[in-house]
Parts: structure tokens; C-alpha cells; sequence
């Protein structure tokens, strides 16, 4: 056998992923925006300061321009990951009161 199983399945998984890679990055899952003037309301922004926002699960993150997308879209990536749950969990729970 040249390789452990193991190994092998190392090997196709990164194949598999390198491959899937192309479909994946076309997909933009947390699109940044401006905050629009009804989030600068309701939230008090100062639409001079926060040029960027991301919206996950009915929150808004909102960021100056400074702040590099990269870093605002791991934000939102985390964010989302790490709340799923409790949100599955309260529209269980309060079906009425959480956004879908």
C-alpha cells in the first residue's frame, strides 16, 4: 500500500476542497453595505463615521471605513456560526419573535 488510509483520505479531501474551492468563492454570504439611513436611525449612527455594515440574523454590525472587509466579514462569519444555535433554539421557542 503506498499510502495509509489515512493519509489517502487527507489527500482526497484537500482534491475535493481545491476543487469546490471555485463554486465556493463566487458565493458572497455576507454582502457589505452601507448602513442605510433607517439602520443610522433606529441604531443612532453617524453615517459620517459607520460606511460599512454587515447584516447577520437581524444584527447589524456596522464599521468605519477603516476597518479592512476582511476582517469585518470574518466578524460576521463568526458571528453567525456562533449564535446559530441559540437562534434555532429561540424560534423553537418564540416563534413569533425571532427573525428568519
Amino acid at each position: 500500500m503506498l499510502y495509509s488510509k489515512k493519509v489517502r483520505d487527507t489527500m482526497i479531501g484537500c482534491l475535493l476542497a481545491i476543487l469546490a474551492w471555485p463554486a465556493l468563492a463566487e458565493q458572497e454570504p455576507y454582502p457589505l453595505t452601507p448602513p442605510t439611513a433607517e439602520q443610522a436611525a433606529y441604531y443612532g449612527l453617524d453615517a459620517g463615521f459607520y460606511r460599512k455594515s454587515i447584516l447577520v440574523q437581524g444584527i447589524l454590525i456596522a464599521t468605519s471605513e477603516n476597518v479592512r472587509d476582511y476582517a469585518l466579514k470574518e466578524s460576521a462569519y463568526f458571528f453567525d456560526k456562533l449564535w446559530a444555535p441559540y437562534w434555532e433554539r429561540l424560534a423553537k421557542k418564540y416563534p413569533d419573535a425571532v427573525k428568519k
